[in-house]
């Protein structure tokens, strides 16, 4: 059952050193009846070895499978930060897969009745001869209107994250969760500064733990509250340290970008995050803006050595420079705020409708008296805090019709993909939990094998993300703004201009320019993509000519650039699947 081919086995180890522990590393680790590979990034490993009563420094990985070996599946709820770990017990013929609570780094797998696979890489299972090359169609449909339902390789699965695999001969897999943070809050303090105080404890502190490195440290850098707070923490705490931080942002090119300019949206951030970077002498700040190649080659060889499609095409331009540039730079590990919004700088929701039974009358009237209200808003939360708000909305609201259906999409497709996207992603405190704990198939850059750069993100730090859920909706909205826990920890460190920053940023605003300077190369990739064998499966072709067509020639809204990009994108990961591993398209 358990495969010994250990040139694939090998590839769980970590590729290049991010820590300066990785040089104590081992291919893989034999401890007692197990066999285990392990790729590891942890936050305590000092704390941690000195509870397995270890010597230190060891490598991350050792001390994940000294863990596993010492207390087994229950341990693995003492060990914070990022991990891989598959297991070998020799005795019961078992093999455990297990990974962190966000599944950081991948491990997928496939099983069937001879042989079992493991590795975080989708093209080391794809190369072994028993692993079908078939693609799901319906993951490929969903990636169109740019939502990620299932593992787009329908004979290869992922580890959940949070998750413990456990398989066997003869058995099926059992899957179980080892991660269950606390889903209803049980926290409610006086003032919304406690609850700022002691997460922007936790925040210090999860930004710490990801400053460790061999070499150097980046970081991505927008005008939003996400990334400004980790690259603010970051700079003071290198600052300290000695040490520098580089920072990137994205810019557009120049251009008449007016057909995408809208209310309350800023389309270049480099003048904010010019004003954050001029206050820490220690960050060198780098301006990323589209090189003139095309985006199409570059999904091209991104697509060749993940055998990953993306789904955010138009980010991928100036993504792949910064991963480029700081890997050139030396700096394996790369901080970013992808979690933001969900974590620290979730929105909330309530106001007066919540602070007031809940009996916080200051904080309520601070609340007020910093965004006084007019006598519709009064009336709409005495509604709510009588509890009948969400019936008068419902009776007063049109009749709602259903989005538009994408005309580009195969017609047979349209009663099985869900393209409706909801106007507000967590409207309930329930669709919040359910975001930060479910477990979604990785799409994704895995930039830790292709360019030997590691991202990492300090607000899915498990420590701060399962305080943040015992804290209530009404902690996150005050002093007259949503994301109030974010807004107070960037007090004093991140410029009011960014702090309280209402406005929001527009991604990609010049894709539109991208493709009308290139249009000869963008219509002569559609000629060679729309004679792909089973590609009207997924898409109406001649719908796509119409779309390609307005694109290349006229200046367009934002979502049909968007949506051009996913239709090329899709169609050029299934050309390299068929291409390379001779794969078919099923549903």
């Amino acid at each position: 059952m358990h495969d010994t081919d250990r040139g694939h086995s090998l590839l769980l180890s970590n590729p290049v050193p991010i820590l300066a522990e990785d040089a104590l590393q081992q291919p893989d680790y034999q401890l007692g009846p197990w066999q285990m590979l392990a790729w590891a990034r942890l936050d305590r490993p000092k704390q941690l070895a000195d509870e397995l009563g270890l010597d230190y420094p060891r490598s991350d990985a050792e001390l994940l499978c000294q863990a596993w070996a010492a207390w087994g599946q229950a341990g693995i709820q003492r060990l914070y930060g990022s991990f891989a770990l598959t297991a070998w017990h020799e005795p019961s013929r078992s093999l455990h897969l297990v990974v962190d609570h966000h599944g950081s780094q991948p491990l997928f797998y496939y099983q069937d009745e001879q042989v079992v696979l493991a590795s975080p890489l989708r093209q080391v299972l794809l190369s072994h001869p028993a692993v079908p090359k078939q693609l799901n169609g319906l993951a490929l449909a969903h990636l169109l209107v740019a939502k990620m339902t299932d593992e787009p390789w329908s004979a290869i699965q992922a580890v959940p994250g949070g998750h413990h695999l456990l398989l066997q001969a003869g058995q099926p897999p059992r899957l179980t969760r080892w991660w269950q943070p606390q889903a209803e809050p049980d926290l409610a303090y006086r003032d919304p500064r406690d609850y700022a105080a002691e997460a922007g404890a936790l925040f210090a502190q999860a930004v710490k733990g990801l400053l460790r490195s061999r070499s150097g440290v980046a970081s991505t850098l927008s005008g939003g509250l996400d990334s400004s707070l980790a690259t603010t923490f970051a700079a003071e705490q290198l600052a300290e340290q000695g040490r520098t931080l580089h920072s990137f942002t994205s810019s557009p090119q120049d251009g008449d970008l007016s057909h995408v300019m809208r209310a309350n949206w800023d389309l270049d951030e480099w003048p904010l995050t010019c004003e954050l970077a001029k206050r820490h002498a220690n960050l060198i700040h780098h301006r990323i803006r589209p090189d003139g190649s095309s985006l199409l080659d570059k999904l091209t060889r991104q697509h060749a050595n993940s055998w990953n499609p993306l789904r955010n095409i138009a980010n991928y331009h100036w993504l792949e420079q910064i991963y480029r540039q700081a890997a050139e730079l030396d700096c394996p590990v790369l901080l970013t705020g992808a979690r933001g919004n969900a974590s620290l700088s979730y929105a909330g929701h309530g106001g007066q409708a919540r602070l007031l039974p809940q009996g916080h009358w200051r904080w309520a009237w601070q609340h007020l008296m910093a965004h006084p209200v007019g006598s519709r808003l009064w009336l709409v939360q005495l509604a709510d805090l009588l509890g009948v708000g969400k019936t008068l909305r419902q009776w007063r609201a049109p009749e709602q019709t259903a989005d538009q259906a994408p005309p580009w999409l195969a017609h047979a497709l349209l009663t099985r993909v869900d393209y409706h996207f909801p106007s507000n992603p967590f409207p309930l405190w329930a669709d919040r939990v359910d975001f930060l704990t479910k477990s979604r198939p990785p799409y994704g850059l895995n930039t830790l094998w292709q360019q030997g750069v590691l991202s990492v993100d300090p607000f899915s730090d498990r420590a701060l993300m399962e305080q943040l859920l015992r804290y209530p909706p009404e902690a996150y909205v005050g002093l007259g703004h949503q994301r109030l826990l974010a807004r107070l920890v960037g007090e004093g460190r991140v410029p009011d201009s960014i702090r309280l920053r209402s406005r929001r940023g527009e991604q990609a605003p010049d894709e539109s320019l991208w493709m009308r300077e290139q249009a000869n190369h963008y219509r002569a990739q559609w000629r060679q993509l729309r004679a792909l064998p089973d590609l009207a499966l997924l898409l109406d072709l001649d719908q796509v000519d119409r779309l390609l067509d307005s694109c290349t020639s006229e200046p367009v809204a934002k979502h049909q650039s968007f949506a051009l990009h996913r239709i090329l994108g899709t169609a050029l990961f299934y050309a390299q699947a068929r291409a390379s591993w001779q794969a078919d398209l099923t549903f």
